[in-house]
């Protein structure tokens, strides 16, 4: 089977107390691949955002 690594970035910061966000850039290369006979290609490049809130 063929082998590709991606690279991945992530980082969090906390707002307030109890508030966080979160982005995360994946696939920074924008690397092709598939995995092997499933006919599915990469996603390409995501770039992923998230906020977190507790109460």
């Amino acid at each position: 089977m063929p082998a590709w690594t991606t690279i991945n970035l992530s980082a969090r910061y906390p707002v307030l107390p109890w508030l966080k966000v979160q982005a995360g850039l994946e696939n920074l290369l924008d690397a092709h691949y598939r995995v092997f006979a499933s006919g599915i290609s990469s996603p390409g490049r995501n770039l992923v955002v998230k906020v977190q809130a507790s109460f």
